[in-house]
């Protein structure tokens, strides 16, 4: 008798039904996502059919199509390598057809936008009726916040909004300038010299080390960790009065950047959105390892917003004899207070966390693998490069000397602090670098959005719960829009010799790396002013360059950002001064 018959013998009917129907419960569960996705997907091909659809890839297998759509032609997905995909579909499409869809993981069909215009009707004009899909929820609701202004819907978009919208006013941001922007570029100058020491120490053992003359050439060193960690302390400082010496924030700075720094690859996405939360987050180690950092990173949070409430209680009693530090989160707690003092719409501490969750990643990643590009994309251009030393040199010598031993600032006064910021954001080759690094790398390559109604898109009639992918990194590189070059580092297309604008009305409407209106990125002058302080500091204090066997860096990340990115950074003596000598 075989070993399942003998089974069966043993056990009561009842126990072996149960037996069989508690895994099969579970089995169910699981592939419920799953089948609700299929479902959802044959109902919605019924009213696409008008559609033209791109032919499967020709190197894909029918099981990898079906679980990974067109995803399927590349090795590992990553936004920027889908781009040439993109432009082929769009260049293929048939004539007449202003759309056309493809497939995405697990078979979803998805309407690829082909113009600026479509992606200005779906993310701006119409932005009320086209909203975040699910699958973008599910991706990144663990590093923004389940309620994140990113991610929620209309109501609870513009109540959020409201509230946060405040903290990034032009005054609140450029108030940062004396506690974080300044001290933390000045601060950035001593950290990149640090890793070129660090490096020459770890290689002291290597003859090559010690090969060239005087007191030798920089060693290469790794330029997002560093970036990573001035975005972290920017936002930490300016957003929520962060500090160096309490150990608890420096734990939660150390699990954030873990977070971040997730590079997560097609399996970890299929998983993710396939199985349920409670599956993921507790059985799959990659989601509970996720899980307990995001415990923690909120907890964090949590501590710093009361911490904060209790210094503005402490502050109001005391009156006008203490002086708050107006950092960004005191700015978004006082503006819910108002609100809820005042009989409007209030915001919950849960709410504030997430608020804080979502700037916390928008203001760390997103800002410091932009820096990481500009560094990249400069150092391959040598005109370019040229003329961004020549502007930003004078600049840099004053922003060094701003800090001394201890982060302690010397010499400038807030308000001199602040006026050297807005010098730093109004050179126009500088303004023209990061426009052409955020042109190539914007910071959301791609985003999907749902229909929640019926629309008509250049005459195409679209049905509820479409969904369509917004190409933002496809409309930004499309030769038809920036010329044979729209793939290159050009920073001189925006400016002319005298500092006229260039670029043409059609290149205007499709450059949107921040997106515009009510569904724009609410921190973008706040990121922009981070992004070129650090620029200005690391090409005009130091020589930068790429090593001999420079390698060109992986993107990987949700959020896509440029690892084992390595340059060569020589300290300019006449700017950097006892800094160098220091080190």
């Amino acid at each position: 008798m075989s070993p399942p018959a003998a089974l069966a013998g043993s056990l009561p009917l009842s126990s072996l039904a149960l037996a069989l129907l508690v895994p099969s419960f579970l089995l169910l569960l699981l592939l419920l996502p799953l089948l609700r996705t299929q479902l959802r997907n044959v109902l919605i091909n019924r009213h696409l059919s008008h559609i033209p659809a791109v032919p499967p890839p020709s190197n894909a297998s029918a099981l990898h199509f079906l679980l990974r759509g067109h995803l399927s032609a590349l090795e590992d997905f990553q936004d920027f390598a889908f781009t040439p995909l993109l432009l082929e579909y769009k260049r293929n499409r048939p004539a007449g057809h202003p759309l056309v869809i493809y497939r995405a993981f697990l078979g979803e069909p998805r309407l690829l936008l082909c113009t600026a215009e479509q992606v200005r009707h779906v993310a701006v004009a119409r932005q009320r009726a086209w909203q975040k899909a699910p699958i973008v929820r599910d991706l990144l609701e663990d590093v923004l916040g389940k309620t994140s202004v990113v991610l929620a819907g209309d109501k609870d978009h513009t109540r959020l909004r409201a509230t946060v919208h405040p903290a990034f006013h032009f005054d609140a941001v450029k108030a940062c300038a004396p506690t974080a922007f300044v001290p933390e570029a000045a601060r950035l100058a001593r950290e990149i010299v640090a890793a070129g020491s660090a490096a020459a120490a770890s290689s002291a053992g290597d003859a090559g080390a010690a090969a060239a003359s005087g007191r030798g050439r920089a060693r290469p060193v790794e330029v997002g960790p560093i970036a990573g960690v001035l975005a972290m302390r920017v936002v930490g400082i300016a957003g929520f009065g962060y500090r160096e010496s309490d150990a608890e924030d420096r734990e939660f700075l150390r699990e954030y950047r873990a977070q971040l720094e997730f590079a997560p690859s097609q399996l970890f996405m299929l998983l993710k959105l396939s199985t349920p939360a409670w599956f993921y987050g507790n059985l799959v180690p990659v989601g509970a390892t996720q899980a307990r950092q995001c415990r923690v990173i909120r907890a964090g949070l949590r501590r710093m917003i009361r911490r904060r409430k209790a210094e503005i209680a402490d502050a109001a009693v005391a009156g006008g004899s203490a002086r708050l530090r107006e950092d960004l989160l005191t700015v978004m707690l006082r503006g819910a207070a108002k609100g809820a003092g005042s009989g409007g719409e209030t915001i919950s501490e849960e709410e504030i966390v997430d608020q804080a969750q979502t700037f916390m990643t928008a203001g760390q990643i997103t800002t410091a693998s932009a820096i990481a590009y500009a560094a990249w994309q400069v150092t391959g251009n040598a005109g370019a490069q040229a003329r961004l030393e020549a502007e930003v040199r004078p600049l840099a010598g004053e922003i060094v000397r701003a800090e001394a031993e201890e982060g302690a600032l010397v010499g400038m006064h807030d308000e001199e602090l602040t006026a050297l910021m807005l010098r730093v954001d109004a050179l126009p080759y500088l303004d023209a670098a990061v426009k052409e690094t955020l042109r190539l790398f914007p910071p959301a390559p791609n985003s999907v959005r749902i229909a929640l109604e019926e629309d008509t898109l250049d005459g195409v009639h679209i049905p509820q719960f479409a969904n369509a992918l917004v190409p933002l990194h496809m409309i930004q590189t499309d030769p038809e829009t920036w010329g044979a070059d729209a793939a290159e580092f050009n920073p001189d297309r925006w400016v002319a010799p005298h500092g006229s604008a260039v670029v043409s009305k059609a290149c205007s409407m499709a450059y949107m790396p921040f997106l515009h209106g009510p569904r724009g990125c609410i921190g973008s002058r706040f990121a922009l002013f981070e992004i070129k302080l650090a620029v200005a500091v690391m090409f005009g204090a130091f020589d930068v360059e790429r090593p001999e066997d420079f390698k060109e860096p992986k993107i990987k990340g949700i959020l896509p950002f440029p690892y084992e990115l390595f340059l060569r950074f020589e300290p300019r003596p006449e700017v950097m001064g006892t800094t160098m000598e220091s080190a």
